[in-house]
């Protein structure tokens, strides 16, 4: 674990936002690898072009809680398709980026447009309140 960085890290007592079938546990673990990794040489074109909503996550290898809160990337992106962008970037490896967004928690997960965050939500949050806010998002676009 990063210690300098550990202070961030958002503790869960929760697994609300764990998938309660195992099998599909293992699918959306699955599809977790097809997420891509956001670092600064594709930021721009992943996060500041792309047409629609970007779903961005703020995460970390030594977050525990970061490594759950990754099946609403994939719950997401199976529920939506081509109409999001679901992408991950690590803090250790992007601290510039985490500075531009004002990070102050991990997991954090930014609803962005054209590169400009429409909402974020910290910590574990569970699919529907994710999907409650990318719906409301969509329905003012």
């Amino acid at each position: 674990m990063n210690q300098e960085l550990s202070h961030l890290c958002c503790e869960s007592t929760s697994d609300n936002y764990l998938p309660v079938d195992p099998d599909l546990a293992d699918e959306l673990m699955a599809e977790t690898d097809l997420l891509l990794e956001i670092n600064g040489d594709n930021y721009v074109e992943a996060v500041e072009e792309f047409p629609g909503v970007v779903l961005l996550e703020v995460t970390s290898d030594w977050c525990e809680t970061c490594a759950k809160a990754k099946y609403n990337l994939v719950l997401m992106r199976r529920e939506y398709g081509d109409r999001i962008n679901c992408v991950r970037m690590d803090l250790d490896e992007n601290m510039y980026i985490a500075e531009q967004l004002k990070v102050h928690r991990i997991p954090t997960l930014y609803f962005m447009k054209r590169g400009k965050v429409l909402e974020e939500m910290e910590g574990c949050v569970t699919p529907d309140e994710v999907r409650a806010a990318l719906e409301k998002i969509l329905k003012n676009e």
